[in-house]
């Protein structure tokens, strides 16, 4: 939503009513409860004020309507090519895996690469993909190596060709780890702590709500034990990729609310391992200077003790602390190494932070948007 918005008020204490209901509310003893997932713990994490403009809501006016409505801050443009394409992947496998999981219960044959390439377009042309053309035409041109023609639903689509070999190269990749076998699928895209909280910390202070959505959770069968299963999209999944997994919040998290998952379910199992999912963008050169091709897949397994599960609790309980009085007092730490380095890239607010106070509503108007806050549900 582009608009001339004007903020008029600024959630920042406890009588904000149902604005902040999504990311607290204040219980009858006093304690306020907060309602945490991975993404508003890493920007809080980073920074402070990042948080404050990207998840705290304004009630803002927005143009041609009379109502006052709760919005955050975002950059006008969306997201960069390597965060979409994550996006993209992530709504492709979750089609995939979809289907998997009704051919497993309806013991019906399982998916094909026709299907998963079908995946594939569908999920180019929902999520306009083609419009990095323009906006990132490098990174664009390099992925799609060209077009090709193909039908989808009886009707011809023009469609790049690197996205139908991904979908092809992944399906053969699952195909030769025999997933359709091993992996029966319990959920997919399945969020936790949305309907109903599932507390993970409390004090005098706070009570510490935990959402978590984890691309999939899948019963091994070999190892008879169920894991959260993370789709990662990136450069490389070679060298550090594998080793950039341990501390890694995300999947602690994610292990907590499929442990819930498994209550609900009435599974009976300790689940305290996660498998990294990673897809490399690009294709790895044929000819590396070293001799050795690299994969464009890998697949890794994290696994954490019963007191890494308790620490990550005892942290997540401090950043709600501070959260709190964060809200309270409207006092927000700047972490001025985040606004150069955001995922290699400038943090979406610096240009607010470089200017004065008195000149940041132009900048808000002339380059930023208000949009619904982020709800891990993605409804």
């Amino acid at each position: 939503m582009s608009t001339q918005s004007l903020v008029v008020n600024v959630v920042s204490n406890s009588q904000s009513g149902k604005l902040a209901l999504d990311l607290y509310e204040v219980l009858s003893d006093g304690r306020w409860k907060i309602r945490f997932d991975h993404h508003k713990i890493s920007n809080f994490s980073t920074c402070e004020q990042l948080f404050n403009y990207r998840h705290v809501p304004r009630l803002v006016q927005v143009a041609g309507s009379a109502e006052l409505q709760p919005k955050v801050l975002h950059l006008r443009g969306g997201f960069s090519w390597a965060a979409t394409f994550g996006i993209y992947w992530a709504h492709v496998l979750e089609d995939f895996y979809n289907h998997v999981e009704r051919a497993q219960k309806n013991s019906e044959d399982a998916p094909t690469k026709g299907d998963l390439i079908k995946y594939a377009i569908r999920w180019w042309m929902k999520d306009d993909m083609d419009r990095f053309a323009l906006t990132a035409p490098t990174q664009y041109t390099k992925f799609a190596i060209g077009y090709i023609q193909v039908d989808l639903d009886g009707c011809p689509v023009k469609f790049p060709q690197g996205a139908a070999l991904l979908a092809s190269q992944y399906f053969d990749y699952t195909l030769a780890l025999k997933d359709f076998v091993n992996w029966k699928v319990i959920a997919t895209e399945s969020a936790f702590g949305v309907l109903g909280d599932v507390i993970v910390a409390e004090n005098d202070r706070v009570v510490v709500c935990y959402q978590g959505r984890p691309d999939l959770v899948v019963y091994d069968v070999q190892k008879n034990l169920v894991k959260p299963v993370d789709h990662k999209t990136t450069s490389d999944v070679n060298g550090d990729f594998v080793d950039n997994w341990k501390p890694n919040a995300q999947l602690l998290g994610y292990e907590v609310s499929v442990q819930e998952l498994c209550k609900q379910l009435k599974i009976d199992t300790v689940v305290d391992k996660c498998i990294i999912n990673g897809v490399a963008r690009d294709i790895p050169s044929l000819k590396p200077k070293d001799g050795r091709v690299k994969s464009r897949f890998r697949r890794v397994n994290v696994e954490h003790s019963a007191s890494e599960i308790a620490e990550w609790r005892k942290q997540m309980l401090a950043r709600a602390v501070r959260l709190r009085y964060c809200i309270e007092n409207d006092e927000w730490i700047w972490k001025e190494s985040a606004c150069h380095n955001q995922y290699g890239y400038p943090c979406e607010y610096k240009e607010l932070e470089r200017r004065i106070p008195e000149d940041r509503l132009i900048a808000i108007q002339h380059g930023y948007e208000y949009v619904d806050p982020w709800n891990v549900s993605g409804k």
